[in-house]
Order: structure tokens, then sequence, then C-alpha cells
């Protein structure tokens, strides 16, 4: 026994009072507030709500208990959207890869019991493009025009306007596959998108800057013809290349004013 109790001593002596730092289950403070991330989620173009959240600790169902505590109240049918995809309620937010401050849509519209589709329906679902394919994901018509509304509305305030359908379902099928990062972005990040669009297309200054170019050009051919002393050969050459670089300003014209080649 006395040898026991020796082993039992030594055992309870080697013992030290664990840190109130690294104590399990206790979260750390600083790595707490460095994974928290600000949500924006914009309703309507008036109505942008915020949150604080954990995304790898905060589920997408959550979310909308904390955003839309009276909506959820009255049964309203609440979707999230974020690069063209609906979030799902059981999925975690880190599963999204949302940014600090980033911009996700919030829809809001009444519950509408589902009944099964026509064939017309179903034929109409499976040669959808844009927006219109989100009716798989359980949206209505009327949610889908009032989706089309706001998103080409934004498209207009970013800078972005399409006048033909077809490039306004085009503009729909890059926002749908995540290639339309302006309209994701933060209100910050939105802005420096224009500006550097703003700087690659240029203004007034610069359009005036490229047409004395174009006209200093023009005066230095004839000056060429008329005071170079030129053989007959040379000014008949002279004179085709300019008739044949014709093509080529018009084409350069076009190419400046329509960005198409």
């Amino acid at each position: 026994m006395g040898k026991y109790d020796e082993i039992v001593e030594e055992s309870v002596e080697s013992q030290q009072p664990m840190s109130i730092l690294s104590a399990p289950g206790e979260p750390n403070e600083a790595a707490v507030s460095q994974s928290l991330i600000t949500i924006l989620v914009k309703v309507s173009d008036t109505d942008t709500r915020s949150i604080l959240v954990d995304p790898a600790a905060e589920i997408v169902g959550n979310l909308k208990i904390k955003l839309f505590p009276k909506e959820m109240q009255e049964n309203k049918y609440v979707r999230l959207i974020f690069g063209g995809r609906v979030l799902v309620d059981s999925h975690l937010i880190s599963l999204y890869k949302l940014s600090d401050k980033c911009v996700i849509h919030g829809f809001v519209t009444d519950v509408v019991d589902e009944q099964p589709g026509s064939s017309r329906t179903m034929l109409r679902r499976q040669q959808a493009r844009g927006l219109d394919k989100l009716e798989e994901s359980g949206f209505t018509v009327d949610d889908i025009h009032g989706m089309k509304f706001h998103f080409h509305a934004m498209c207009v305030y970013s800078g972005i306007n399409k006048d033909t359908e077809e490039e306004k379902v085009a503009l729909e099928e890059k926002w749908l596959e995540g290639k339309l990062p302006i309209i994701n972005a933060s209100p910050d990040e939105r802005t420096r998108i224009q500006l550097n669009s703003l700087h690659e297309r240029g203004d007034g200054l610069n359009f005036i800057l490229g047409f004395l170019i174009g006209v200093l050009l023009s005066f230095l051919s004839l000056f060429v013809l008329k005071y170079f002393k030129l053989n007959e050969f040379q000014k008949f050459g002279t004179q085709v290349g300019l008739v044949l670089s014709l093509p080529i300003f018009i084409l350069t014209l076009v190419i400046i004013f329509t960005g198409e080649f």
C-alpha cells in the first residue's frame, strides 16, 4: 500500500491547473470575430437588410428567420438567391462562399400549392432560357416576372443596358452562371467596377482627341500628295492606297462605336 500511495501522490502533484483560454468548448473571441461577416439582403430598391453571421455555424434557414421574422410568421415564401443559385435552407452559409458585405437578393411571395404540371408546362420548362429556368426551382411565373424586372433594373443602374430580348436573355444566362459579378458585388465594389468601365470606354474628350487624330492623318495624306515630289506611278499608288483604306476606315468606325469585330 505504501508504494501505491506514492504513485497516487505523484500523479496528483503532476497535474497542473488548466488555463481558461485553453478550456475545451470555449471559443476564442478573436477567432470568432474574424470569422463573422456582414450579409446584405436586397429585397427591393428601398429595402436592404443586413445581418452579422458566422457562415461556418449558421444555416440558410436561420438566416431567413432572423431577417424575415414578420414574413415567416405570415407563412410567406422567402427565397434567397446569390449568383443565380437558390440558397437551400438546410445548407451552411459557408457552402456558398459569401464574402463580407456581399449582396444577395431576397424574394417574398405567397405560398402557392404545387399542382402536377401539364405536358405543355413541362415542355415550356425544358425550353426555358435565362431566369425562366428558375421555374424548375419552384418559382411561379409571376415571381419570375418580378425578378426579371428587378434584375434588368439593376443592370441599367450598373451601366449594363441591352435593348433586344435576345441580349437580355444572354445577360440572365450570364448571371445564372455567375459570370456577371457586378450585379452580385457590394455597393463599394460595384462603384469601383463602374469607374473602371467608364475609364475603359472613355468620354467626350477622348472622342474629340480621336477625331483630331483622324483629321490630321487625312491632311497629312493630302500634304504628301501636293508638296512631295512624286512621280506619276507614286502618285497613282498613293491614290489607290487612299481609296482602299476607305473600307478600313469605315470598319474602324464600326469597331469604335459598336465594340464588335
